[in-house]
């Protein structure tokens, strides 16, 4: 009975920090996709929907399903000098194999803002 119970106990402290690892790099991934589609809407005063669709492409290349991938911005054209902002939201999976707290985060949430470099 102990060895079952060690044996479970090593699996655990060893399945972890790789769920956690697994859990950053996506938030880590989600916050570099909203910098990135921030940034290439600067020169266009917008967010195009090529841009989107990329994004859209970037997220679901790393497993998140594509219905589930929240991308909030304006569409209208921002003079330079005007911000853009962009924001993304997509559901987290539980990674965590006991939960330490009771209200964990359901969402990778990123929020990227950028000047406006749009001319006329």
């Amino acid at each position: 009975m102990l060895r079952v119970f060690f044996f479970w106990l090593v699996v655990i402290i060893l399945i972890q920090p790789i769920l956690s690892s697994i859990d950053y790099y996506l938030d880590l991934h989600v916050r570099a996709v909203t910098a990135y589609v921030a940034e290439k809407a600067a020169p266009e005063g917008m967010v195009s929907p090529q841009l989107h669709q990329e994004a859209v492409d970037m997220l679901t290349a790393v497993g998140f399903k594509e219905d589930d991938i929240i991308i909030n911005y304006d569409n209208s054209i921002h003079e330079r000098g005007e911000s853009i902002t962009v924001s993304i939201q997509v559901p987290r999976d539980m990674m965590f194999v006991y939960r330490f707290i009771s209200n964990m985060p359901t969402f990778y949430y990123a929020k990227s803002t950028v000047m406006s470099e749009w001319l006329d």
